[in-house]
């Protein structure tokens, strides 16, 4: 294929175009196309494996076949294929016990015997050139092509008698699968069904759900879906509890960092505003909720609480100054704000290659920047309005700031008014001091004044 920029197309619509026409140059052969970037990697693109058990052969393969049927009429399904098409040609031979016994026969005397017309016994070995080769006697190829031969065969039994196979036994030509597959010791089928490329794996698996469960089958005959969805499905769980202890592990640091319990819980209330911008994100990418996704959730916990940390950081220094909760939130977003969006730029900036999707096979990474990103820009949004929010909510003085007194007067107040004014008498106090200290200066450099002018006169009368 020519290079990525220069496509008009993308590599499955490609598939989906020439697959028809390939498939068809020989129809004794099995040709597949497969997207390099996942082959030997994973399972074929756009499919998911349907398995279906019954405890008996017949109504299984009746069950397989309408549930082929219902499948194979939707629109959105490209092709069904079952395990149970590659049928192998095999002899079975079904064994008269009666007869067998009456010519003094066992039937895994007849069993062995077939075995060895067919597979030939070792009669002896050879040395050469230093080495050994054994000999192996049987029936040439010619003379075990067919069931008629195999009925000519005569079998000695214990008092030296041949008796033909034909009388103590029953040979057919048969159909067989290579391998049976059995789940809860039931017999399994496999279906590969290949849904359309404009679907994601999750909604393939429920659309071939509802058909399946619509379809008109024995209900002793199970099914489940497997494949890529199954692996999905043991993934995500593994993926919860890795965001789990990532929530965990950044609440622990921030206890030792904050020497608090309180204050690492307004750092973390950031992760849950980033989930917004994820889901925006890939219903506006139309992007699946993949494995590739959830890793770049867990990335994004780490990202999206270093604004928030710089947020609490900051106005606990400014509380440390005397400075009111309130005013100190105040102060905290607006110095602060710069260097959050600064942080939250760069950062998104550099997730948006990823994003993009560049390059070969770029665009199966690509959920993991666009998830970033989304996260990123959510939760700088909110976390400048609700951290402080938060914070107030966690904040003794704050919390307590609309307590209502009553006054000996009647008059109602809140402890507002009460900090507001203590502030105002403190103010007062500092004033007061400030202005006896600024007379008392002034007098003493008047005194000083005083002094070395009576100096200076003391001086001249000398003289």
């Amino acid at each position: 294929m020519v290079s990525q920029a220069d496509r008009n197309v993308t590599t499955n619509e490609f598939i989906s175009n020439i697959e028809d026409e390939i498939e068809g140059l020989d129809e004794s052969a099995e040709i597949n196309v497969i997207p390099m970037s996942q082959s030997g990697i994973s399972s074929e693109p756009n499919t998911l494996m349907l398995r279906v058990s019954d405890d008996n052969a017949e109504r299984l393969a009746e069950s397989e076949a309408t549930i082929i049927e219902e499948l194979e009429a939707d629109g959105s399904i490209d092709s069904v294929a079952s395990s149970r098409e590659d049928m192998v040609e095999e002899m079975q031979i079904r064994v008269d016990r009666d007869a067998a016994r009456e010519n003094g026969l066992q039937p895994a005397q007849i069993g062995q015997a077939l075995y060895e017309a067919s597979n030939g016994v070792e009669a002896s070995t050879v040395e050469a050139n230093n080495d050994y080769l054994s000999i192996n006697v049987k029936y040439p190829d010619t003379y075990l092509d067919s069931v008629s031969n195999f009925e000519t065969l005569e079998i000695p039994n214990a008092e030296g008698e041949y008796v033909p196979i034909s009388e103590v036994a029953e040979l057919e030509e048969t159909e067989m699968l290579p391998l049976i597959t059995r789940n809860d010791q039931e017999e399994t089928s496999e279906l590969t069904v290949t849904y359309s490329s404009d679907m994601s794996l999750n909604e393939a698996g429920t659309h071939v759900e509802d058909i399946v469960s619509a379809a008109d089958f024995s209900e002793d005959t199970h099914y489940s879906v497997g494949g890529d969805l199954e692996m999905l499905g043991d993934a995500i769980p593994q993926m919860l509890l890795a965001i789990v202890l990532g929530v965990v592990f950044i609440y622990l640091v921030m206890v030792a960092q904050f020497e608090s319990f309180r204050h690492p819980f307004i750092v973390i209330m950031a992760m849950p505003l980033s989930i917004v911008g994820v889901m925006a994100a890939l219903v506006l990418t139309n992007s699946p909720l993949s494995v590739v996704s959830f890793v770049g959730i867990i990335m994004l916990l780490g990202i999206v609480v270093n604004n928030s940390i710089l947020l609490v950081d900051y106005t606990n220094q400014q509380k440390e100054k005397g400075i009111p909760t309130i005013e100190a939130l105040e102060i905290s977003v607006r110095h602060r704000f710069r260097p959050i969006i600064i942080t939250a730029l760069t950062t998104a900036l550099g997730m948006l290659p990823l994003a993009m999707g560049i390059g070969e096979g770029g665009e199966m990474i690509a959920p993991m920047g666009t998830v970033v990103i989304g996260g990123l820009v959510s939760s700088t949004f909110f976390t400048l309005f609700v951290i402080p929010i938060f914070y107030s909510y966690i904040d003794k003085e704050t919390r307590n700031m609309h307590k209502k007194y009553m006054t000996p007067e009647g008059e109602v107040i809140t402890q507002k008014d009460i900090d507001a004014e203590k502030r105002k008498e403190e103010q007062r106090e500092h004033m007061s001091i400030d202005e006896v200290n600024e007379e008392e200066e002034e007098r003493n450099y008047i005194d000083e004044m005083q002094r070395l002018i009576d100096k200076m006169k003391n001086n001249n009368n000398r003289k």
